[in-house]
């Protein structure tokens, strides 16, 4: 293995010998633990079997499939293109880890780990001081030795006056050779030129809420309602009795009543809420995707409960928040590939092999992101909806970052931003709240 003269670094051309894999192995747990890998776990754990057999040379393990099955547990016959979650999830590692050196100073670590575009495989790069002949089984003994460079010390001296003559003959030639002139203004122009394009470009973030941002009409976003009930005055009463809890003064409807295994409830002790109730996470998705439009200049108009009918949806773009709580969601969606089943389940409807389901105490949750640019009302549709109020939390998260937009669309086929999608997230949550989600599945068409 050879060094690099100008920039000191060893790049290994085949398996590191152990003290060099011992470094490898201590800056991918340093790297794993960062800030940038810290909230995916789905991230952290490829990133360990990409560094740890590419270290091993077991290339036959790189393979997609391979890693989909051994990294995220699908079958072995899955199907690659409708379920890219290996390269959605390598785009994110790369870009995470272009983060953590971005954060820190890389140019002071023993060893730098890469994962190239187009490439399952790790490769790593020591730092050196010169060219070095370093051989599988012994590690340079420069490599922990970070390059230093003398700069000579420049002394800066006055400027001569200028010369009047001079100055006459550079009015003169510009007379004289206007187009030259001019040829020296457009090379001087061009790299500002060529750093505002790249400051306007549009983002996958942008491509992805064009149709929303740029249709003339006001958007709509509907919320769902979660059915709820109180109870009647006369249970109130009695469990006072029962319970000797006649020295409290008040106990109006909203008063919390811990039901033991014993107590019976009749139907004439539940009444129904006839007011419309918005969940926690329909709330933080509502305010997440209303602060967007308001930013990107977007008029909407916010609808609850009955408060919107099919027309509303026809006259303009819609965004519908909410699953199970909301019918709407359900209508609307009910031909497309990922939707809704019963109790508590997305499915698959192409591959009735596949669903996720939530568990009985919501630890963990799922959500579909839809995107339907001529939907059945003939306009732009866009739902953030979850099996939970975890879940669609979730999906309202995703949807506003321009992060996680634009890391899914490095694996989208082309084209896609004339395309319909869907997006099928899982998120783990924590005392009611979502963690950041990952995709595991998505579907163009």
């Amino acid at each position: 293995m050879k060094g690099d003269e100008k920039t000191g670094v060893l790049t290994l051309p085949g398996s590191p010998s152990d003290e060099g894999k011992q470094c490898v192995k201590k800056a991918l747990e340093e790297m794993a633990g960062s800030v940038p890998f810290r909230t995916s776990r789905q991230c952290q754990d490829l990133l360990r079997y990409i560094v740890l057999h590419s270290l091993s040379g077991e290339d036959e393990l790189l393979r997609e499939r391979m890693i989909g099955v051994e990294v995220f547990g699908r079958r072995p016959d899955y199907d690659q293109a409708a379920d890219p979650v290996v390269r959605i999830r390598a785009a994110d590692v790369r870009k995470r880890i272009a983060l953590f050196y971005e954060a820190t100073d890389a140019a002071t670590r023993q060893v730098k780990i890469a994962i190239h575009s187009g490439s399952y495989k790790a490769s790593f790069a020591f730092l050196g001081s010169r060219d070095v002949e370093v051989s599988d089984n012994e590690p340079p003994a420069e490599m922990a030795a970070p390059v230093v460079v003398a700069t000579p010390s420049i002394e800066l001296l006055p400027a001569p006056p200028r010369d009047k003559e001079s100055t006459k003959n550079i009015r003169r030639w510009i007379r004289q050779s206007p187009w030259m002139v001019l040829t020296v203004v457009i090379l001087l122009l061009i790299p500002a030129i060529y750093a505002l394009f790249r400051s306007t470009r549009e983002t996958a973030f942008d491509r992805f809420w064009s149709p929303v941002l740029k249709a003339p009409n006001r958007t709509v976003i509907y919320v769902g309602s979660n059915a709820v009930y109180y109870l009647a005055g006369d249970f109130v009463d009695r469990y006072r009795r029962e319970h000797r809890l006649d020295k409290v003064e008040s106990m109006g409807r909203e008063f919390l009543v811990p039901l033991g295994s014993n107590d019976v409830l009749n139907g004439s002790d539940l009444i129904p809420e006839k007011d419309t109730y918005t969940t926690v996470g329909d709330a933080a998705a509502l305010a997440r995707i209303a602060s967007l439009l308001s930013e990107r200049k977007k008029s909407y108009d916010m609808r609850f409960g009955g408060d919107i009918s099919v027309g509303d949806l026809r006259e303009r773009p819609a965004i519908l928040i909410g699953g199970f709580n909301n019918s709407w969601t359900l209508e609307m969606t009910d031909n497309l590939r990922f939707g809704f089943s019963y109790w508590h389940q997305i499915e698959d409807r192409f591959d009735k092999r596949r669903s996720w389901k939530a568990n009985q105490d919501f630890t963990d949750d799922y959500a579909i992101i839809s995107r339907i640019l001529n939907s059945k009302t003939g306009e732009i549709l866009i739902t953030a909806a979850g099996i939970g109020q975890a879940g669609t939390r979730a999906a309202g998260e995703f949807l506003t970052s321009p992060g996680d937009i634009d890391s899914l669309m490095l694996a989208a086929p082309r084209g896609w931003e004339k395309r319909n999608l869907q997006i099928v997230l899982h998120t783990s949550v924590i005392n009611g709240s979502p963690n950041h989600p990952d995709v595991i599945a998505t579907y163009y068409w």
